[in-house]
């Protein structure tokens, strides 16, 4: 199931530290997304608090890497990170689960297109801001 979708908390080259695998939320689907993934069964979340800039959701995992390109199909440089925001045409897998009496439609993550790349930079310098810090050095 291809889905369109804009990505967040992307982790494609090296497994999410919380849940070990590869994941990223696929975030502010359009209806005819919704409409698809819920017709196979997978619940669609909404985003709240810090992740509202998700609108509806899903997470898709694998407990493989990813293979990801750009948009002419060439391999994705894995030194550049996708941050929030980056545009994505996603390749999902739907499955079914059951554990500990619960069971539900889950999207395993098969490939990632990146069609518009934002930067992810967990890095960044920070330059000081001299004008909150004028007072105190007066």
């Amino acid at each position: 199931m291809i889905v369109y979708a804009t990505a967040f908390y992307s982790c494609l080259f090296e497994p999410n530290t919380m849940s070990g695998k590869y994941q990223m939320n696929l975030g502010q689907l359009d209806h005819e997304a919704v409409t698809n993934l819920q017709g196979v069964g997978m619940a669609i979340r909404t985003g709240e608090g810090k992740k509202e800039d998700h609108g509806e959701f899903i997470t898709a995992k694998s407990g493989r890497p990813i293979n990801v390109v750009d948009a002419a199909g060439n391999p994705w440089d894995e030194d550049r990170l996708i941050g929030n925001g980056s545009k994505v045409k996603v390749s999902v897998n739907p499955y079914e689960w059951t554990y500990k009496r619960k069971s539900g439609v889950s999207a395993g993550l098969n490939s990632v297109m990146v069609l518009e790349w934002k930067d992810y930079n967990p890095n960044e310098t920070l330059e000081p801001e001299l004008k909150y810090i004028k007072d105190e050095l007066e």
